[in-house]
């Protein structure tokens, strides 16, 4: 196949800027609903006040996530005990002859909040933090 032949196509997607999008979280949000007029004109014109309001919007967001626990999620874990738990891997077990030692090689899962949605909220808890000056959402 020849390369030189074939003309390269460029294409280009508009850009949003970032500021609308964040605007467009905020009329999706409770919060623009609580606000006055003139706070919403307010905010819509002064989009260093995005980063407060992104906040508020988090905040708000993780409390409610709060007030019905974090969400629960297994890890499977693998490891020679003195006692069955979960399901036995014989393979292993008979191989490194744990029997007789009075062990068991074992799978089993442990109940854990370690799951990758609270990962998300817990990092962007820490992206959120260093560009805040506001001490209340602190």
């Amino acid at each position: 196949m020849n390369l030189s032949n074939q003309s390269t196509v460029k294409t280009t997607v508009a850009t949003v800027p970032i500021r609308n999008i964040w605007l467009l979280l905020l009329y999706a949000s409770d919060l623009y609903q609580t606000l006055g007029k003139q706070q919403r004109v307010q905010l819509e014109n002064n989009p260093e006040d995005l980063i407060k309001l992104v906040a508020k919007l988090y905040c708000q967001a993780v409390g409610k996530r709060l007030m019905r626990s974090l969400s629960c999620g297994y890890q499977q874990h693998t490891q020679v005990l003195n006692r069955v738990r979960g399901k036995i891997d014989m393979l292993v077990t008979t191989r490194q002859q744990l029997l007789e030692k009075g062990r068991i090689k074992c799978y089993f899962d442990n109940l854990t909040i370690d799951t990758p949605k609270n990962r998300y909220i817990h990092a962007a808890a820490h992206a959120l933090l260093p560009q805040l000056q506001d001490k209340i959402l602190i």
